[in-house]
């Protein structure tokens, strides 16, 4: 192991030590925690969460279910709406879920481009690729975890790319952000400010390469650094609750390609340190914040 991977593992075992200690505080409350069931989200939260004294199941979330569980964590998008149809029977939720309004913003890539252009925060994005401008990134307005993402460096490839991968569907061409790193922050956002946040660094080896399809050759726990832009966005949407944004950092700014609405991946072994963040008071905070303006706000910008 090189000692920058030597430096990451102590970084995170660091991190891990210090989270589990504070978990275990006798003035730290308890919480009921329920997720949703999915083998790769089931083993990631498992993998600390049975030492920090909290309880976590995992199941789907329903009228009958979730008003029994302190904390309910979506693991996919279709975890999310089912929770945002049953926000009426979570009122114990600590962990506020965003308007369907803001959920559906964050879902489709485009109508969040042109959402971000329209309220000042276009440098903040990438931009559209121009007519014969390769490479570019082809891009469906829907889709995770890299998937309905391609990258075209050329005229034949792109052509090869709409003939048979990418299909008939909606999608859009972006330049490529130059470099080959990414990031994937995690932010909890409650009352209009971040409340806590924690970045994750992938160097995918080249550019061109897509997270999510392409592993990458180096990742590293990092301390957030664009907290700032992201709450100025967030508050912009009317966002509430637990997101992950993946963006590319040129010039020093950072180029955001996507807001997933829910849990990310590289968080899940880590998701225990952020229930120390929640309380009774930041959820109702969420909640008159997050319901009804936050609907107002990105219906607003939205360009769907």
């Amino acid at each position: 192991m090189t000692i920058a991977g030597w430096t990451n593992k102590i970084i995170r075992v660091g991190y891990v030590v210090k989270e589990l200690v504070l978990a275990w505080m006798p003035w730290r409350p308890r919480y009921r925690v329920l997720a949703g069931d999915h083998p790769g989200g089931r083993q990631g939260l498992e993998r600390w969460f049975r030492r920090t004294g909290h309880e976590i199941a995992f199941g789907k979330f329903d009228d009958a279910t979730v008003g029994r569980y302190d904390v309910l964590v979506p693991l996919v998008i279709e975890d999310v709406r089912r929770l945002v149809a049953c926000r009426g029977a979570a009122a114990r939720n600590l962990l506020p879920v965003s308007s369907g309004v803001v959920v559906d913003l964050c879902d489709d890539k485009l109508a969040f481009w042109h959402f971000a252009r329209e309220r000042g925060f276009g440098e903040y994005t990438p931009r559209m690729a121009g007519e014969g401008e390769w490479p570019c990134v082809l891009k469906a307005r829907r889709g995770f975890g890299g998937v309905g993402t391609w990258f075209a460096g050329s005229r034949e490839e792109e052509v090869l790319l709409r003939e048979g991968v990418v299909g008939a569907g909606e999608w859009f061409r972006q330049a490529v952000v130059p470099g080959a790193v990414e990031y994937a922050t995690h932010v909890l956002f409650l009352g209009g400010r971040v409340v806590r946040s924690l970045t994750f660094e992938y160097d995918m080896g080249a550019s061109g390469k897509v997270k999510g399809k392409d592993g990458p050759v180096r990742q590293r726990m990092m301390r957030s650094r664009h907290d700032e832009v992201f709450e100025r966005i967030l508050s912009a949407m009317g966002y509430e609750g637990l997101c992950c944004i993946d963006y590319k950092v040129e010039g020093g700014v950072p180029k955001v390609m996507e807001i997933n609405p829910r849990i990310g991946s590289s968080l899940l072994p880590y998701f225990f340190s952020y229930l120390r963040s929640l309380s009774r008071e930041g959820a109702a905070r969420g909640r008159a914040g997050g319901v009804g303006s936050a609907g107002d706000a990105a219906g607003a910008g939205g360009d769907g």
